[in-house]
């Protein structure tokens, strides 16, 4: 239940390791090891979203100037089109 992997015998916040854990809750090793990686990406996906926000807010940008340059390209100033 450690954060650097989790591993058999690891400690995490409750002193206990994995086997003493699933001992006390008489559950299976890997059931444990289920409910770990299931926490650690339901942490992953309910974290901060800034960064994504941030990034999103670039495409956003970058794909405007992209469309620009597409528009330009497809109808250039100066050439009218009959």
């Amino acid at each position: 239940m450690n954060s650097t992997g989790g591993k058999n015998g690891e400690q995490k916040n409750s002193g206990l390791t994995q086997q003493q854990a699933t001992d006390d809750l008489g559950i299976g090793l890997s059931t444990l090891g289920k409910w770990i990686t299931s926490h650690k990406h339901a942490e992953l996906v309910s974290g901060s979203h800034d960064d994504k926000d941030k990034e999103q807010a670039c495409l956003r940008k970058e794909a405007r100037i992209i469309r620009k340059k597409r528009d330009i390209l497809k109808n250039p100033p100066g050439l009218e089109t009959a």
